[in-house]
C-alpha cells in the first residue's frame, strides 16, 4: 500500500488550540494536544480501529537543552497531516514538510507518528486471493498493517537528510497499527551521499527509490510470523534491516521504555 505522500505546502500556525484527544483532520484551530506520548499512544490505538483516514502528528517533549526557547516544557503532538484520502488502492496523508522544519530548528528530538487505520484497510478487500477467506485475508492486511510502506520509508530518508544537515538529531519515525507500535529507523552515516542532492525535488526521488528497495526485499511471510509471535508473547521483534534501514515491530502489551 502507497500511503505517505511528501509535500510542499503552506506553514500551519503554531499558536493554535489544544484540544483533549488526538484526532484525524481536526479543525485549524485545534492543531496541537498537549499530553505525554504513552497517552497520546493510546488515543492512536482507538483512531486505528475508528478512522477511515490516515493521519500524522509530530510528537515534542522538550529537553533541558530545547528549554532556552520554550517554556514551560510540556509535551505536545502537533498535527502535520494536510491533507487524508482513501481510494480503491490507495490510503496517504500529505505532510507538511515546512512545519516539519520549523519544529526541527526549535526542538534536537522529534517523534513522528502516523497510523494505518483498519477502516481504510478494509477497503483494500477487493478480489481474494486464491487459497483465502475472507477472514484470512483481513488478518494478513491487519498484520500488514503493521509494516511500513515503501512511502514510510522514504518519508523517514528524506527528513533524516534535510534535518540532520548540519546537526546531529535524535529523530524517530513510528506507526501505530491494530497489533502495536513499528519505528523505522534510518542509518543517517550511511544515508550522506543520498543526502547531499543538489535539491529537495532530487533528494525526494533518491528517497522514493530507496524505500521501493527496501519495500522490494520484504519478507511478507516471515513478518507476519514474527509480528504474530511477538503478540503472542509480548515481546519485540526485529523485522528487517539492510544497509540503510531497520524496523522493530513492539505490541502494545510490550512497548519500550522510552516511549514515554
Amino acid at each position: 500500500m502507497k500511503r505517505i505522500i511528501i509535500a510542499l505546502s503552506t506553514l500551519l500556525n503554531l499558536s493554535g488550540c489544544s484540544q483533549k484527544d488526538l484526532s484525524v483532520n481536526p479543525s485549524s484551530d485545534t492543531k496541537i494536544v498537549r499530553k505525554n506520548e504513552r497517552d497520546g499512544i493510546a488515543d492512536l490505538r482507538k483512531l486505528v480501529e475508528e478512522s477511515e483516514y490516515e493521519e500524522a502528528w509530530a510528537y515534542i517533549s522538550p529537553t533541558v537543552e530545547d528549554a532556552w526557547y520554550y517554556n514551560p516544557s510540556i509535551p505536545e503532538w502537533h498535527d502535520i497531516g494536510l491533507e487524508a484520502e482513501t481510494t480503491k488502492n490507495c490510503s496517504s496523508v500529505k505532510l507538511d514538510v515546512d512545519e516539519v522544519k520549523t519544529l526541527a530548528n526549535r526542538y534536537r528530538s522529534i517523534h513522528f507518528w502516523h497510523i494505518h487505520p483498519q477502516p481504510a484497510m478494509r477497503e483494500f478487500i477487493h478480489d481474494l486471493p486464491r487459497n483465502y477467506t475472507k477472514g484470512q485475508f483481513e488478518k494478513r492486511i491487519t498484520l500488514e498493517g503493521a509494516i511500513p510502506s515503501q512511502n514510510d520509508l522514504a518519508m523517514a530518508i528524506y527528513f533524516s537528510c534535510i534535518l540532520n544537515s548540519p546537526q546531529n538529531r535524535h529523530d524517530r519515525y513510528l506507526l501505530a497499527s491494530h497489533y502495536g507500535v513499528t519505528e523505522y529507523k534510518p542509518f543517517y552515516n550511511q544515508l550522506v551521499n543520498v543526502c547531499q542532492s543538489t535539491s529537495e525535488d532530487l533528494l525526494s526521488l533518491k528517497a522514493q527509490l530507496l524505500g521501493l528497495g527496501s519495500e522490494a526485499s520484504y519478507n511478507l511471510p516471515k513478518m507476519r510470523r514474527q509480528i504474530t509471535e511477538a503478540v503472542s508473547t509480548k515481546t519485540f521483534a526485529k523485522l528487517f534491516d539492510n544497509h540503510y534501514m531497520e524496523i522493530t515491530f513492539w505490541p502494545y502489551d510490550a512497548l519500550p521504555a522510552d516511549l514515554k
